[in-house]
């Protein structure tokens, strides 16, 4: 009976203390909640402006009344005259023994007309120095001349109406150039380039607007 009355102090004891534990462990003892350590990314805008899309170049109309001199540089054999010794190739000129070959003539020709009547030629052919490892002036001529306000109006027309020149933009530039056309105008200079040949049927007018200029005047060769 003694025996008894153990086993069932025991078996409360123990109940007891069970039930002592569950509540302090769900209504006294709470454990702490877990705590993210990586807090939330917040986007961050930048405040530098986006690029703004390059202004494009001005390309304002030139009228020939403001024009104050048109000029030509070009070394295009098909510039000079036939049976001119310019009307060359640099290879026809001088032969193969320079070790170089080029298209273009030896001769670099530059015009230039004033709307005061004013007129300059020079003519300078050029060889290649195999030493130097460069091309030398080994002839040059220059000559002056006068031409008529109506003469120089007609060339500056013929220039400033020209699609090649309408079109072109300030600043372009061309890896092979045999010829460029400046003008001088009361807003500043416009210069155009091309490598012309026969089949530049937009810009060769204007270069034979020059020849005709050219062959029409009287030059007087300077000493």
């Amino acid at each position: 009976m003694g025996k008894k009355v153990i086993a069932v102090s025991a078996l409360v004891g123990a109940a007891t203390a069970l039930a002592v534990c569950l509540v302090f462990f769900f209504f006294v003892y709470k454990p702490a909640q877990s705590v993210d350590a990586r807090p939330t990314a917040t986007p961050i805008q930048s405040t530098t402006p986006a690029p703004t899309p390059a202004a494009e170049i001005p390309n304002p109309e030139i009228k020939a009344e403001d024009v104050g001199s048109v000029s030509i540089n070009t070394v295009y054999k098909g510039y000079f005259q036939p049976g001119d010794k310019c009307a060359k190739t640099y290879n026809e000129y001088f032969g193969n023994e320079d070790g170089i070959g080029s298209s273009s003539s030896p001769c670099t020709i530059n015009i230039t007309f004033d709307r005061d009547g004013h007129a300059t030629r020079s003519v300078e052919i050029s060889r290649w120095d195999k030493t130097a490892k460069e091309k030398r002036v080994v002839e040059k001529t220059a000559s002056t001349a006068t031409i008529t306000p109506e003469q120089f109006n007609t060339l500056a027309q013929e220039i400033v109406t020209n699609e090649a020149f309408k079109v072109w933009r300030e600043g372009t530039m061309i890896t092979v150039s045999n010829c460029s056309i400046t003008v001088a105008h009361t807003g500043g200079t416009k210069t155009v380039m091309s490598n012309v040949d026969e089949r530049a049927v937009a810009f060769l007018p204007m270069v034979r607007a020059f020849q005709s200029l050219e062959t029409q005047t009287s030059w007087n060769t300077l000493k």
